[in-house]
C-alpha cells in the first residue's frame, strides 16, 4: 500500500460559500434534532416515574380494599361468634340435648345466610345428570339408575357469584350394564349346579 505524503506547502481548497452555507444549515438541523430527542427523551423518562408511582399507589389502594373487605367481613362474623358462645354458656349450664341442637342450628343458619348474601350458592348435586364442571367424582356404583346421575354426596360444593368454589364429591350411577352381567353370570352358575 503506498502512502502520499501531504506536503505542508499544498494550498487548501476553501469550499465555496453555497457549500458552507449548507453545512450551517445541517449544523443547525442536527442541533434541533438533538433539542427534539432531548425533549422526548425528558418526556419518556417523566412518564416512566409517574407510571411507576401509579403503580404503587393502585398497589396500596388493591391492599388498602383488601384489608376494608377483611374488615368488613370479620365485623359481620362477629355476631355469629356472640352466638357461638351463648350456645357454649347454655350447654355448660344446661345439659338439656335440644336446646343445644337448636342453638347449632341457629348458628349454622346466621352463618350460612351471611354467606349467601355474598353470593355464595350450594351446587345441586343428588338425582342430578353429573357434570364434570360442578361434580368431582369420587365413585362409581352399579345401579338401576341411568348411567352418570349422582346417586350420593360426599362433600356439598359451592359457587361464588358464578364461579366454582368448590367441587362437590359425589358418587355416581355406572349404570345397568354391571348389574345385568351380574345377573347372567349368576344365571350361568345356578345353571352349572
Amino acid at each position: 500500500m503506498s502512502h502520499k505524503k501531504i506536503n505542508p506547502q499544498q494550498k487548501i481548497k476553501i469550499l465555496p460559500i453555497e457549500n458552507n452555507e449548507k453545512i450551517n444549515e445541517l449544523i443547525k438541523k442536527i442541533k434541533e434534532q438533538e433539542k427534539t430527542i432531548q425533549v422526548y427523551t425528558e418526556t419518556l423518562k417523566r412518564l416512566q416515574a409517574e407510571f411507576e408511582n401509579y403503580i404503587k399507589r393502585a398497589n396500596k389502594e388493591k391492599e388498602t380494599l383488601l384489608q376494608i373487605g377483611k374488615h368488613e367481613l370479620i365485623v359481620k362474623l362477629l355476631p355469629i361468634i356472640d352466638t357461638f358462645e351463648k350456645a357454649l354458656h347454655s350447654i355448660e349450664a344446661d345439659q338439656e340435648k335440644d336446646k343445644v341442637i337448636d342453638g347449632i342450628k341457629m348458628i349454622f343458619a346466621q352463618f350460612f345466610k351471611l354467606l349467601q348474601e355474598h353470593g355464595l350458592k350450594p351446587i345441586e348435586a343428588v338425582g342430578k345428570k353429573h357434570d364434570p364442571y360442578l361434580h368431582e367424582v369420587i365413585k362409581k356404583i352399579d345401579n338401576q339408575e341411568e348411567e352418570g346421575i349422582i346417586l350420593e354426596e360426599i362433600q356439598k360444593g359451592y359457587t361464588i357469584n358464578n364461579l366454582v368454589l368448590r367441587h362437590s364429591k359425589v358418587i355416581i350411577s355406572n349404570g345397568k350394564k354391571q348389574i345385568a352381567v351380574e345377573n347372567i353370570n349368576r344365571e350361568e352358575k345356578n345353571e352349572q349346579k
